[in-house]
């Protein structure tokens, strides 16, 4: 009768910790799945996956997770499901998945094998949508190449205004300093002046 209580106890406990584990996968913000084996089978999602995507669960349950991918994502996907059914655990990465209106998602996948009488089974991952994060960071890049480049173009017409304003301020300031000699002519001196007038226009100009 004691083993009885016992055994009563362990089956209330694992029921509550079935139930604690199921609450947890429907109220999370992020999508949970698993998948089987190697061929990649989802055998569950939660609700956030139609919240993300825009398919209900029921579309994609039993199809092959790969279908939902970015054809030029599927390779790492690949790669990185195998190495997690092997029992390694490579970090983080990033997959675009197709929603229902036909636009990709970015999103950040974390996951980890599952066992059945310590044996990998498949997989449980995780799925957080991170596109507005990263056209976020798209967007800074693109602000700090703009602001870069304006200030290479500010850089280059200071340098091209410094050189236009000293070349012909270089002419005025010499023939204002040779108009100075004792014995300049007046053929000279007009010559100096135009000389001087034309590089006035310049810089004018």
């Amino acid at each position: 009768q004691h083993l009885v209580s016992e055994v009563s106890v362990a089956q209330a406990e694992a029921q509550t910790n079935e139930r604690r584990y199921q609450n947890l996968i429907n109220t999370a913000p992020d999508i949970v799945y698993t998948l089987a084996g190697g061929d990649s089978i989802i055998t569950l999602l939660n609700p956030a996956f139609e919240t993300v995507t825009g398919w209900s669960q029921n579309e994609w349950i039993g199809k092959a997770f790969n279908t939902l991918v970015h054809p030029d994502d599927l390779k790492l996907a690949t790669e990185t499901f195998q190495q997690i059914l092997k029992g390694e655990n490579p970090p983080s990465f990033e997959l675009r998945i197709l929603t229902k209106s036909g636009t990709y998602l970015i999103c950040e996948f974390t996951n980890t094998p599952q066992f059945e009488l310590e044996k990998i089974v498949g997989l449980l991952g995780i799925a957080r949508d991170i596109t507005d994060r990263k056209l976020a960071e798209q967007e800074l890049i693109r602000a700090k190449e703009k602001a870069e480049k304006s200030d290479r173009l500010k850089s280059a017409f200071l340098a091209n205004m410094s050189h236009e304003i000293r070349t012909p301020m270089n002419g005025i300031l010499g023939f204002a300093d040779l108009l100075k000699e004792p014995n300049l002519t007046g053929k000279k001196q007009q010559e100096y002046i135009k000389i001087i007038e034309k590089s006035g226009v310049r810089m004018l100009n």
